[in-house]
């Protein structure tokens, strides 16, 4: 079982690495690329609408959209956002849940990685620390919008 966790957590690795490093690749060659990132900061920067969402709330329902399309990049980055804005674990849960139930079986395959992936991101937090993670990838829109 040990290998399995090994082999989980360095998935996980990997996939962060390889989204850090697509990142400017494909920024550089995508004009349309670069203006879906404007409308992303748009809508998971700080300012939101008035009245409306706080950011990790819009972040949390990125997860459930992200657990049920199944990309496990996607549901990686937006724990560690969640995570980094801070939501905490039974938010987190929760919105794993919600997209759980709304996907139906189609998606328990997602929900089991998303809980691996989170136990995994708060196992590499320094315990009570309100860091950041360091292994998440930031795209420049982003960080320039949160001032990270």
């Amino acid at each position: 079982m040990s290998d399995s966790k090994d082999s989980i957590e360095s998935r996980i690795d990997e996939i962060a690495a390889f989204r850090r490093e697509s990142e400017y690749d494909l920024r550089d060659v995508s004009p349309v690329y670069a203006s879906q990132m404007e409308s992303t900061t748009s809508v998971f920067g700080e300012q939101g609408r008035k009245g409306g969402l706080a950011q990790v709330h819009r972040i949390l329902i990125a997860l459930g959209t992200a657990v049920q399309a199944g990309s496990e990049s996607t549901i990686d980055w937006t724990i560690t956002r969640a995570l980094n804005h801070g939501a905490n674990e039974a938010m987190i849960l929760d919105a794993i849940d919600v997209a759980l139930l709304n996907g139906g079986n189609f998606t328990v395959a997602n929900a089991r990685f998303a809980y691996r992936a989170l136990k995994y991101r708060l196992s590499t937090r320094p315990a009570g620390s309100e860091e950041e993670f360091p292994v998440i990838s930031t795209p420049g829109h982003l960080r320039a919008a949160s001032g990270a």
